[in-house]
């Protein structure tokens, strides 16, 4: 006999189907609770079929508990139970499983009763079972699809997978991908063109005695390699690790007039690389260089130097490869960039200097750099001082001429200031063989404190002329009185012994004894008196300060003369001269 509670309550939602996914076998006691609300489990899948008769016995076996023991509280975590006992002997290793659960109401119960018929019978083939309960599903509402563990599902638009960036760069350049790093592009074919630009970071450090000059550049280099083109990657162009400049092909370029370079790796490698669809690969590096500049010192320091800058392929003629400047700012320069002793000019001569040697006609290219030297510290240190000393020297002109020690000591004092100055502004310039324009203005300089220094030589000279002048009469007087005494004691005066008549002249007459030793004696210098001394003392002493009159008018001017011509060729004449040449 049936028990009361065990007829079955009509279904409060007729024409509705519960549906519950089941992915994993954490949402397998779901379904079990489902299953012991009294309702019917149909699968329908694909992979190992699901055993449906014990479905359908175990669903039939839990109605008739239920029946017997409608009213205890634990029936329904026994059935529970049963039902995961029953699904883990249960396989549901499919791929795609769709599992329906239906309520018991009217329809249902038809549904499953057919169902049970024909799987007692089994004479229907599964796939009639199958398209039976799809139409059943249709027809109620709907379905759920329940996808396997396993798979995930594709978001829409997408078509394919897509390479990732270390298989697209072994595709494009690895040892798969046939790229050879040791052959030029365009092999036993044209040419490689590489385009050339530099960025000029800082320029500095010119040396006149080494005659080289220093800078720190940003050097490009830019050519076209077929074999690194690529279309499988969206981005117009990639920005790769200087690591990887290994693995492509370079130019051999080299700086022709270099004495010293230097790589930057603080922090890393300071290179870049950057390769574009069409195969074009842009690579920058930074360079400290040393570069020889033979410069022309003869206006120094009023010259202008030409520095070049020269790019050239070591290994590759021009069969092979080719440089070239970028057609627009080949050369750039940073806006703070300063220079302590030149003025970088903006107009940078740019041009090719192809070298021919034994081994074939090499590519060349330069860039010629006009620095205009600023001479101010060469006027301060220089010519400034050496001014100041040649007026100096004008100073003696105006001391008294017996203030002798005052006058001595200030010009051998400038001399040897001079000297030294000369010598301190010719220990930075190279020996050079040819006279420079620094060397012309000291040796002036030092030439007017010297002859500053002979004049008063001269004014003290003329100055002491009177006590020569002096001494000399006295000598002369003296000569002359010792002449006459001679004469007197020495003479013969005939006429006292009476021998006058026997003298006679050349033409036979008699000749008198009175008048044969009687010539008038020679007159005597006067006597210098002391009033005469002291005339002829103020006399030359006159002369002397005339001298350094003369010489307070003659040195200046002079000077000024000089420094008027010794401008107007160096800064007029000279300078127009190496503007057009230039």
């Amino acid at each position: 006999m049936s028990s009361p509670n065990s007829t079955t309550p009509p279904s409060p939602f007729p024409n509705k189907i519960n549906a519950l996914s089941v992915r994993h076998r954490a949402d397998r006691p779901a379904v079990s609770g489902r299953l012991a609300r009294g309702s019917a489990l149909v699968l329908v899948g694909g992979g190992r079929s699901f055993p449906k008769d014990k479905l359908l016995e175990s669903e039939s076996e839990r109605g008739r508990e239920g029946e017997r023991e409608g009213g205890r509280e634990g029936e329904g975590e026994r059935e529970r139970e049963r039902d995961d006992a029953f699904l883990r002997q249960t396989s549901l290793t499919c791929r795609s499983v769709d599992l329906l659960i239906f309520p018991k109401n009217k329809i249902s119960s038809q549904l499953f009763n057919g169902t049970e018929e024909i799987s007692k019978r089994r004479m229907l083939p599964q796939v009639i079972r199958i398209l039976y309960v799809g139409f059943f599903c249709c027809f109620q509402g709907g379905f759920i699809r329940l996808s396997s563990c396993k798979e995930e599902t594709k978001p829409p638009g997408r078509t394919g997978p897509q390479l990732s960036p270390s298989d697209f760069l072994d595709k494009l350049m690895g040892r798969t991908s046939g790229y050879d790093a040791r052959i030029r592009p365009n092999f036993k074919g044209p040419a490689v063109n590489v385009t050339c630009n530099i960025f000029i970071n800082s320029f500095g450090s010119i040396t006149e005695t080494t005659m080289d000059y220093r800078l720190n550049v940003f050097l490009r280099q830019k050519w076209n390699d077929p074999r690194l083109a690529y279309s499988e990657y969206p981005d117009d162009s990639l920005d790769l690790d200087p690591s990887m400049l290994d693995s492509i092909w370079k130019p051999d370029l080299f700086f022709a007039n270099e004495k010293g370079a230097n790589f930057h790796e603080v922090t890393t490698d300071n290179k870049l690389l950057r390769i574009f669809q069409d195969g074009s690969v842009l690579y920058s590096i930074r360079l400290t260089l040393t570069l020889s500049c033979p410069m022309d010192l003869k206006n120094f320091p009023m010259d202008t130097q030409t520095c070049t800058m020269q790019l050239e392929s070591f290994g590759y003629t021009m069969n092979d490869l080719i440089f070239e400047w970028l057609s627009e700012n080949p050369v750039q320069v940073a806006d703070d960039l300063t220079l302590p002793q030149f003025v970088l000019k903006e107009e940078n001569d740019l041009g090719y200097c192809t070298k021919h040697y034994n081994t074939g006609k090499f590519t060349c290219i330069e860039v010629k750099f006009h620095l205009e030297r600023q001479m101010g510290y060469y006027l301060i240190q220089m010519y400034i001082p050496s001014l100041l000393i040649v007026i100096l020297s004008w100073v003696s002109f105006w001391i008294n001429m017996d203030a002798a020690p005052a006058r001595v000591g200030l010009g051998i004092t400038t001399v040897l200031t001079m000297t030294t100055q000369s010598s301190g502004s010719r220990a930075s310039l190279p020996k050079v063989s040819y006279v420079k324009a620094i060397d012309i203005w000291m040796a002036v300089c030092l030439l007017f404190v010297f002859a500053a220094l002979l004049e008063y030589a001269a004014v003290n000279f003329v100055s002491r002329q009177h006590k020569e002048f002096i001494r000399l009469r006295k000598k002369q007087r003296q000569q002359r009185i010792e002449e006459e005494l001679v004469r007197e004691s020495r003479g013969f005066y005939f006429r006292g012994y009476g021998l006058g008549h026997c003298l006679q002249n050349k033409d036979g007459g008699a000749v008198e004894g009175a008048a044969v030793f009687t010539p008038p004696p020679p007159p005597l210098p006067p006597p210098i008196t002391l009033y005469d001394g002291e005339v002829l003392h103020k006399r030359f002493v006159d002369r002397a300060k005339r001298i350094d009159t003369i010489s307070r008018a003659i040195f200046p001017l002079s000077f000024l003369i000089f420094n008027i011509f010794y401008w107007f060729t160096y800064k007029v004449l000279r300078h127009e001269d190496l503007h057009a040449n230039l």
